[in-house]
């Protein structure tokens, strides 16, 4: 699944924040949050996709209350 993250994003120094995810996080959620910056990209509103996906990311652990 890091790797999944790494390739959507283009963001390889990221790794270690991406395994956290992938080890905290609910599959879906990961899932949810790549298909939606796939799609911002596509539409061109999302330059920096990585940057996107944390935020994605951190937003959506805060609502579970999970420490990222």
């Amino acid at each position: 699944m890091v790797d999944e993250m790494i390739e959507v994003c283009g963001d390889e120094k990221s790794r270690a924040f991406y395994t956290k995810v992938a080890e905290k996080m609910h599959a879906q959620d990961i899932f949810t949050a790549l298909s939606e910056v796939k799609d911002e990209h596509h539409r061109g509103s999302a330059h920096n996709k990585g940057a996107i996906f944390t935020l994605k990311m951190k937003r959506k652990a805060k609502e579970h209350r999970i420490d990222l």
